[in-house]
């Protein structure tokens, strides 16, 4: 690894900052006796939880009673209602989220 890191640096401006910790906002732990990686990005998903005001939401097995059946008559019909879904961020907070899934 000495080896690599000093040739490494013979071409690239580098400093050495010890063992990986942090990679593009996910959180890395190495456990070398058991030889397991662990990634978690709980900071990326703090912010979230935080950046749409959920801290006080309870969790639950399923969000969405499986028996409802959703039609689009329940969706904005009229100009007053379209205005208010625009300030709801569903699907901002839906892609965060999806980035975590799909991220790690």
């Amino acid at each position: 690894m000495t080896k690599f890191k000093a040739a490494l640096s013979n071409h690239f401006e580098m400093s050495d900052l010890g063992e990986l910790a942090w990679i593009l906002g996910i959180q890395v732990k190495c456990d070398w006796t058991s030889k397991a990686i662990t990634l978690s990005q709980a900071a990326y998903i703090d912010s979230i939880v935080k950046r749409f005001n959920l801290e006080t939401a309870s969790p639950v097995q399923t969000p969405l009673d499986p028996n409802v059946h959703l039609s689009k008559e329940q969706s904005p019909s009229t100009p007053h209602q379209f205005d208010d879904m625009r300030n709801v961020p569903y699907r901002e907070a839906v892609g965060r989220l999806m980035y975590a899934a799909i991220g790690t």
